[in-house]
C-alpha cells in the first residue's frame, strides 16, 4: 500500500480525491498518527504555505491533535480563508458563523483568540475549541469534530480530508509518526 500511496502522491493534485477515498477505508477506524509539526515552509496539496506551520503550531497546543485535522477543517470551512462567501472575511453567513474557521460569535467569545477573521487567531481558536471537546484523545476525536459542526457528514468529510492531507504529506516513519514531505520541484 505504501508503494501505491507513494506513486499517487507523485501524481497531480487531482488524484487526491481518489486517494482520499482509498485511504478512508484504512484510516476511518483508526485515529490520526501522533502530531508532529511539518518542516518550515512546506505546503501540503492546496494548503497555503504560510498556514501549514500555523496549523501545526496550533495543533501542538492540544497534545494528540493531528495538525491535518485542523487543516481539514480550514479547507472545508473556507478553503483556508480563500473563500469569498459571506462571513469569511467580515460579517457572518446565514448561520451566524464568521471567519476562516467559521465560528459563531458565542463560541468565539468562549474559545477564540483575538480576531476571528484573522486566519492565525481563528486556527488557534479552532484548536482550543476542539481540545476543550476532547480532540486530543483519539477515542473522542469524532465527537469533538461533531461539536464543531453538528453533522455526521461533516465529521466524515473532515476525517477524509485529514486522511488525504496525511497521505499526500506523510511518508510513514517507524512508529507511524506523520511528517510532511518536501514539495515536488
Amino acid at each position: 500500500m505504501r508503494v501505491v500511496l507513494a506513486t499517487l502522491v507523485a501524481a497531480p493534485v487531482v488524484v487526491l480525491g481518489v486517494l482520499a477515498g482509498a485511504v478512508t477505508a484504512v484510516t476511518a477506524a483508526t485515529p490520526p498518527p501522533p502530531n508532529r509539526p511539518p518542516d518550515a515552509g512546506v505546503a501540503v496539496a492546496d494548503i497555503p504555505p504560510d498556514l501549514v506551520g500555523v496549523y501545526a503550531s496550533a495543533a501542538a497546543t492540544c497534545p494528540g491533535l493531528d495538525w491535518t485535522v485542523l487543516a481539514a477543517i480550514g479547507k472545508i470551512e473556507s478553503n483556508h480563508g480563500r473563500s469569498t462567501l459571506p462571513g469569511v472575511h467580515s460579517g457572518q453567513n446565514n448561520a451566524g458563523a464568521g471567519g476562516p474557521m467559521q465560528f459563531l460569535a458565542a463560541t468565539w467569545a468562549a474559545y477564540g483568540v483575538a480576531d476571528r477573521y484573522n486566519p492565525i487567531d481563528a486556527i488557534y481558536g479552532a484548536a482550543h475549541y476542539l481540545c476543550a471537546n476532547g480532540a486530543g484523545d483519539p477515542r473522542r476525536l469524532r465527537g469533538a469534530i461533531f461539536r464543531y459542526n453538528h453533522a455526521d457528514w461533516y465529521v466524515t468529510q473532515v476525517l477524509d480530508q485529514a486522511a488525504a492531507y496525511r497521505a499526500a504529506a506523510t511518508p510513514h516513519f517507524p512508529g507511524g509518526v506523520a511528517h510532511p514531505a518536501s514539495p515536488s520541484p
